[in-house]
This record gives structure tokens, sequence and C-alpha cells, in this order.
């Protein structure tokens, strides 16, 4: 009874876990040292363990486009997250809960999966080799771009993703940037990220070749070629 649900049990299957309760405090029952693997994220509330001792990790196996705008409990020892793609098909999930600052989670992405940040991420992410990163959120932390990743952005004037940390690479990696330019955009520069910092030995590519991509210290842009910036 009540607007809420208590406990719910995951094994390594592949289901969808859709959380969708205005008042939700749910439960991972999780092995420590295991990976738990669940189906498409959904809905809202927070996903904990109810161990005491030893790391948990979830992975998510993503196979259509959802929005979960709950929280990952790292007090209550929930670790890893890793978004990949579903068994049969694939599809993005959208974050655009805000995680607790004492929550500092780690998030990878992998296997060419899709994640669009329009919330708050608290804690380091990794986008894999072939993997997909897009958002209007803000990630505290740092973001490791391994060679293959890429970076989706709307060339519309929507907000860049913020990373108050930098964003770095283990042994560089060349990056594509994949933009979407509505047709009817008058929008001829703008920006994918901003960050604190921008390690030089990141190569950035764009995916249209009508725009070329600038790195500074703290911010990647791209720009439609022909178009002159000025700078004061």
């Amino acid at each position: 009874a009540g607007n809420y649900w208590r406990t719910v049990s995951i094994n390594n299957y592949p289901t969808t876990l859709a959380l969708e309760c205005a008042e939700t405090n749910g439960v991972l029952l999780a092995t420590p040292g295991v990976v738990h693997s669940i189906g498409s994220l959904m809905g809202s509330g927070s996903i904990r363990s109810d161990y005491n001792t030893g790391d948990r990790d979830l992975r998510i196996y993503q196979s259509r486009d959802t929005e979960w705008s709950g929280v990952f409990s790292y007090s209550d020892r929930i670790d890893t997250v890793y978004v990949t793609n579903g068994v049969a098909s694939a599809g993005t999930l959208t974050m655009s809960g805000t995680q607790p600052q004492a929550h500092s989670n780690k998030l990878v992405i992998e296997s060419g999966a899709s994640l669009n940040i329009t919330g708050q991420w608290n804690g380091d992410v990794t986008v894999s080799n072939g993997s997909r990163l897009s958002g209007t959120g803000t990630i505290e932390g740092t973001l490791t771009l391994n060679n293959g990743s890429i970076l989706r952005v709307n060339g519309d004037g929507s907000e860049p993703l913020k990373i108050n940390g930098p964003v770095s690479s283990a042994n560089g990696a060349t990056v594509t940037v994949m933009i979407e330019i509505p047709e009817d955009t008058a929008i001829r520069r703008f920006s994918v990220i901003t960050a604190t910092s921008v390690l030089s030995n990141i190569s950035f590519v764009c995916s249209n070749s009508a725009y070329s991509v600038r790195v500074t210290d703290a911010a990647v842009t791209v720009t439609r070629k022909g178009f002159s910036v000025i700078v004061r």
C-alpha cells in the first residue's frame, strides 16, 4: 500500500527495471564483488544496496530510449555504473536527476552505448571506443575519453555539457564530435563541452565536413568553415 515500492531483487538477467513511483526508496540486493545486470532503466527513485561492506557494480543493458531521474547511492555501496547496449537492440539512456554530492559513483559508457546527461552526475565518467556521450547537464568529476569515443551535440544553441573537472585520456585519443544541425539554423558556432581543462593529447574530429573543431584549455567548440570569429 502507498505510493512507493520497497524491495527489488535483481539477478544477472537483462530485464527491464521500471521505477516510476513518486516516493521511491529502492533496495538493490546485490552480492559484493559481482556486477549485476538489468535491462533498460526508467523512472525515478534511488538504487542502493542493503549490504554494509564491499562495493557492488551495476550494468544497464539499454535496449530502448528511456529517462531516469533517480539516483545511485554510493553511501550504500553502489560503486560503478556501466551503461551498455541491449542484447537485441539499443537505445539512449537519459539521466536527468541530480546525484547527491555525497555520492561519488563512477560511470562507464561501453560497447557502443549512448548516454545523455541532462541532470548532474557526481563522479568520474569514462566513454569507451564507439560509445556516445551527449547532454546539457553537468559532470562533477573527470571525463575520460578513450580512443574512438564520440561526443554528440545538437547545433541548436543548447547549453553545452559542463565538466567541473578535467577532460583527459590515458594514452591520447581521437574523438569524434557528432553534430546534428537543424536545417533552418542560423547558428554557425557552438560549444560542445566546457571543462576546467582539456588535455592536449586528445585529437577531436568533426563528423560534418562543413564544420571544424577548435580546442582550447577549457572548451571544445565547433565552427562552420568560412565563418569568421573575431576574438577581442
